[in-house]
């Protein structure tokens, strides 16, 4: 499951939700955006709940993650930036309200309509999980230091306005793949979070 949490704001999705999102967000990949088998995705979103669904999503549809702009076959942005595809970061997933061009899909209207089942199913069929920085994390890497994580609740304070993800952020998302609860909150909320939430371990 994942937590989003600040001082007026929280955001809590059980891991049921979170699949149907990660389902319905890799069938708009393959289906609709035509993603290869081991393609890479870039999503210049900063850290939120839709982000760690998408990655999720990637995963589902046999991607990677990269924040590699100019060898990508996908980018995920947010509205009124250039993508394929982009997100209002809404708390509840809604819509756009604007900044989204012709051609650019909207992720708040597109994914409604997505099945709730995989209609191509090839998760976790690329060799390499994610791209960032030029370091590749492959599957092997990832679950070996996932023992540590995918028990207990991991928490990860990061900046609300960055449009890069980090290779922290990946393994905590992999952690929560695995079965762990995830609690993403901004820096500045650390320690309000700290007392709100049971964290067992903070990454």
């Amino acid at each position: 499951s994942s937590d989003v949490c600040s001082s007026d704001l929280r955001i809590e999705l059980s891991a049921a939700s979170a699949w149907n999102y990660a389902v319905k967000a890799a069938n708009l990949f393959t289906e609709d955006l035509d993603l290869p088998v081991g393609g890479g995705i870039r999503l210049a979103l900063p850290p939120h709940w839709q982000t760690v669904c998408l990655v999720f999503g990637v995963w589902l549809a046999g991607g990677r993650v990269t924040d590699d702009a100019e060898n990508c076959d996908i980018v995920i942005g947010v509205a009124g930036e250039p993508a394929h595809a982009v997100t209002s970061l809404d708390p509840w997933g809604g819509p756009c309200t604007r900044g989204v061009p012709s051609g650019t899909l909207d992720l708040g209207r597109e994914l409604r309509g997505q099945p709730d089942a995989l209609m191509q199913p090839r998760p976790f069929e690329g060799d390499i999980a994610a791209t960032i920085g030029g370091e590749e994390l492959r599957w092997e890497q990832l679950h070996a230091g996932l023992d540590a994580l995918i028990t207990g609740r991991i928490a990860l304070a990061a900046h609300p306005s960055s449009r890069s993800i980090s290779t922290t952020f990946i393994r905590a998302a992999a952690a929560a793949a695995c079965g762990s609860t995830l609690v993403i909150c901004a820096l500045g909320e650390r320690d309000v979070a700290g007392e709100q939430e049971r964290i067992d371990l903070w990454v």
